[in-house]
Order: C-alpha cells, then structure tokens, then sequence
C-alpha cells in the first residue's frame, strides 16, 4: 500500500545517504596527491668558515622523526635517475669541499599536518663522519624542505663544541625553505650544507597489453602443409 512504499523509499533515500557519507570519506575517493622526485647531496665545508664559533653538542636522539616512512611511501631510485652528478662530481673535485651524502628518492607530497620526514642516518661516503636527521618535504600552496641535519664529525676532528674533549663534534643544520620545483637549492651551514632538487613525478600511462595473436586451427585429419610451407 502508499504506507508501505513511503517508508520503502525512505529507508533506500536513508540507505543511499549513508552510503554517500562512507565514500565520500573514503581515502580512495581522495584526490591522488602529486608525487616528487627528492635528490639531496650532503657536503662538508673542508676550509673551516666559522672563525672558530663553538656550538653545544646536539643531542642526536632529538633528531628521530616522529612520523616516518613505511616502505610503502617511498622509493629509492636507482642511480641512473640521478639529476645532480654533475654537482656531485664538481663538489668531488674540489679541495675545499668532502660529500657525504648523495641520495635520491620518491614520494607523495604531503600537506604540513601529513607531511612523513624521510629519515637520514648514515655513515658518510669518507667512512668516518656521520649525518643523522630528516628531510621533510610538504606541499601546501607552496613546496617546502624542512630540513635537519647533524653531522657527527670522526674521532681525532679539532673540537668544536662544548661536550667535552672526549666527546665528538657535531654541527646542526636545521632550515626550512620554499622550493621551486626542478631548480637547485642550497641550505648552508658554516660546517657543512646540502643542496637539494625536488622534481614532479608523472607516471608514464600503461601501455595496452598486446592481443594475442590468434593461432589458425590444425586439422587432424587429410593432408597438411608440407615441411616448406612450414617455414616460408
């Protein structure tokens, strides 16, 4: 009766409308958030450029992210997708400067409230000093690296800070800069420093499988093509 049919269509006009609510705050509804190519070459000042200033040791534990990646949010790229070796080798080359770092990755950009610090704590190339720290990249209306570093200098470096003679120098870069996408960037420190290029990521399109070819049907019984049909 007209009863029945009223509440029917309220309870699908109900249905329907909870069923909105749960799409709409579904993360694959989201729309996708760009992705970057991050590149960064940590480097070391060899000529000292301080005049002999003195820093407190940082502590290196205050340095672990809070929010990291899981393997799942970042890719390593291999080394031939690399867009800086020629600062690299530049860098290398010169007797005023030590690299210490060199790496490369991908990743979602991620608003300030979202943003995931890719996580750095590594030996450096020379096999003595140390970096510890993060690199967090953010989009808003406008690119960011929040970048924070310490370098833990070997045993036997002239120290440096006030921990102690026993202790080893550390030097800390903590900066946060406004990035254009695709242009080289330097973060500078008196110690050391870090230059860095974040770069779009466009996926390529999937390319459509080939059809399979269609493979003519064999009789099984008369004659059949010969040995130099086969082959032509």
């Amino acid at each position: 009766d007209t009863m029945t049919t009223c509440k029917q269509n309220l309870l699908t006009t109900a249905r329907l409308f909870i069923v909105a609510l749960l799409v709409a705050a579904s993360p694959a509804v989201v729309a996708a958030a760009p992705t970057y190519d991050v590149e960064i070459i940590i480097f070391r000042h060899n000529v000292m450029s301080d005049a002999g200033e003195r820093w407190t040791t940082p502590a290196t534990s205050d340095l672990r992210p809070t929010r990291v990646f899981s393997q799942d949010e970042f890719t390593e790229l291999a080394r031939d997708l690399y867009q800086l070796d020629g600062i690299h080798g530049g860098l290398r080359n010169s007797s005023g400067y030590s690299v210490l770092l060199h790496r490369a990755w991908r990743q979602v950009g991620y608003d300030a409230a979202h943003a995931i610090a890719y996580p750095i704590h590594s030996l450096a190339e020379n096999g003595r000093d140390s970096i510890d720290g993060s690199v967090t990249l953010i989009r808003e209306r406008y690119l960011h690296l929040d970048v924070d570093l310490v370098l833990t200098r070997a045993n036997g470096a002239a120290p440096a800070n006030t921990g102690g003679a026993d202790s080893r120098p550390a030097f800390r870069l903590n900066e946060k800069r406004r990035m254009r996408s695709r242009e080289v960037h330097y973060f500078d420190h008196p110690r050391f420093g870090m230059i860095a290029v974040v770069t779009p990521y466009d996926a390529p399109e999937d390319e459509p499988e080939p059809e399979p070819e269609e493979t003519p049907d064999i009789q099984e019984t008369g004659p059949g093509p010969n040995d130099d049909q086969l082959t032509r």
